[in-house]
């Protein structure tokens, strides 16, 4: 849960950017955040689950598995719309 709010943060301060910025700079850290996420959390839920893990060993493990499951599932997502783009 903590990681899946971490995301909803950054995801949300990238809109207010975008929102600020115009359409383009939306577009683009859109784009960025969807496909660059798995590499993105590495700078902001790595620190955090060591934190955790130090404090409470559970929140870090789970924490530990959320972040696992954002990236087989974003691994999963870009392969599947990289090999769409190289098929069609």
């Amino acid at each position: 849960m903590a990681v899946f709010v971490m995301h909803l943060m950054v995801g949300a301060s990238m809109a207010a950017v975008g929102a600020l910025g115009g359409g383009e700079v939306m577009a683009l850290a859109g784009v960025f955040w969807l496909m660059g996420i798995g590499l993105a959390q590495v700078v902001y839920v790595g620190p955090a689950i060591v934190v955790a893990w130090i404090v409470r060993r559970p929140l870090g493990l789970g924490m530990l598995i959320g972040a696992g499951l954002t990236l087989v599932l974003n691994s999963a997502c870009y392969g599947s719309v990289m090999a769409g783009a190289y098929l069609s």
